[in-house]
């Protein structure tokens, strides 16, 4: 049983919207724990301490839910599944969406299934429990920041969800598709037999769309920096030919030697540095209007 792509795609909007919500309540005012004169040093780490151990245990119960249930067609409960669980299914998912016909899976290792299961069932966990990774951040920085920077936070988290998650989508939809035929055509044009390993195909996929994910949050990042005050607008025009050049060697680190799939990586980049152009001096005239 795989679960089709409507449920999938339901379930990311979902997490987003929770997470952005989740995060803005947490860098608002009403969420802001009060900040205590002499503060020791300890006591800091101590709360980070708390707040990294319920991030990861949140991760770890999740994960363990999705590496031991499965939830078959019409039921209304999980249960238990010692190979045929919800990682394995996602896995499977993964592998109708990109692996190319002509591929062969191969397990070569005794592990490689288990460590690929594992993978998957950690990076479901990682999406599903983002609001509380966000929330406990929150709460952890939001008590030495100005009030400045908590509005540029607030106005930044949101658009920075999204747009990691159209990061993420574009690179499944879009790169990974176009990067696993191109590159087993080299194979299969000399003869070979196209082979793929259940743990490179994991590996490869979350590296590329993490990859895609933070290069997505280009145009936040430099809003943000400019709206407080730490990089001017023009200095990101100034230096778009530097941005242009690294660019291009990302998209050539990322992607097949050919042409083609490099500039597939490298306009999205290049528009989004645009982007960020843009929204840097929306954010330059909203300092000058605050200060006038």
């Amino acid at each position: 049983m795989t679960v089709d792509a409507q449920t999938w795609l339901r379930a990311g909007v979902a997490v987003v919207v929770a997470a952005a919500a989740v995060a803005v309540y947490r860098l608002s005012g009403r969420a802001r724990p009060p900040a205590r004169e002499g503060m020791r040093w300890l006591e800091h780490l101590d709360d980070l301490r708390r707040r990294l151990f319920v991030s990861v245990a949140a991760v770890l119960l999740v994960s363990a839910f999705v590496f031991s249930f499965r939830w078959p067609p019409g039921s209304w409960h999980p249960v238990p599944a010692l190979h045929d669980n919800l990682a394995a299914q996602a896995f499977a998912r993964l592998a109708a969406d990109l692996v190319p016909p002509d591929v062969q899976l191969v397990q070569v290792r005794p592990l490689d299934g288990f460590m690929a299961e594992l993978a998957v069932a950690f990076g479901i966990a990682a999406v599903v429990t983002l609001p509380v990774t966000l929330g406990q951040l929150g709460g952890f920085v939001a008590p030495a920041l100005e009030a400045r920077e908590r509005r540029v936070l607030r106005t930044a988290i949101v658009p920075m969800v999204l747009l990691f998650a159209a990061g993420v989508a574009f690179a499944y939809v879009f790169v990974l598709p176009f990067l696993f035929s191109t590159l087993y055509g080299y194979g299969i044009a000399l003869g070979a037999q196209p082979l793929l390993q259940v743990s490179e195909l994991v590996s490869f996929t979350v590296s590329l769309m993490l990859v895609f994910g933070l290069a997505f949050q280009t145009p936040v990042a430099m809003y943000a920096l400019t709206r407080v005050g730490l990089v001017p607008a023009e200095a990101w025009t100034r230096v778009w030919r530097h941005a242009t050049v690294a660019i291009v060697i990302l998209a050539a680190l990322v992607t097949d030697p050919t042409v083609v799939s490099q500039v597939m990586v490298a306009v999205p980049l290049l528009l989004l540095y645009g982007v960020g152009i843009l929204a840097a001096r929306v954010a330059e005239r909203r300092v000058s209007r605050a200060a006038g």
